[in-house]
């Protein structure tokens, strides 16, 4: 698992949206691999983001905190870990004004597939108003 941080640096509350921008070779040439958001297999990969205060485990993420290439704006249930206690339970819906959220993913790969180049995988986190 990784860990990114925004900032809404804006002067109004900000939703942030997620979404699998492209994937490509590391040498930018189009990649095979595509994400998804039901199971793992020939090619296909599953991408998940939560935003939590602190470390995350494996359990927290869940079905509807999959990262797909259509934007999705976050909710009170998408990208976000619904059991965190105060002050880590985070979301992305409402974000007031120099406030920062910390963004965790998670990648699943297949088992039975394999690949001997390096692929790049962009995700685009998108902020609008509430």
């Amino acid at each position: 698992m990784s860990i990114i941080t925004v900032i809404n640096d804006g002067n109004i509350k900000e939703t942030y949206s997620l979404k699998i921008s492209s994937v490509t070779l590391y040498d930018d040439s189009p990649s095979l691999w595509k994400s998804t958001d039901t199971t793992t297999g020939y090619n296909r990969f599953i991408f998940y983001a939560v935003f939590h205060g602190t470390n995350v485990v494996t359990a927290y993420f869940e079905a509807n905190d999959i990262v797909v290439d259509e934007n999705r704006p976050s909710t009170s249930e998408r990208y976000t870990y619904e059991d965190g206690s105060p002050p880590y339970e985070q979301t992305g819906v409402g974000v007031p004004a120099d406030e920062e959220r910390k963004i965790w993913f998670r990648l699943d790969m297949p088992t039975q597939t394999t690949t001997g180049k390096k692929e790049k995988i962009k995700v685009t986190v998108t902020a609008g108003p509430e």
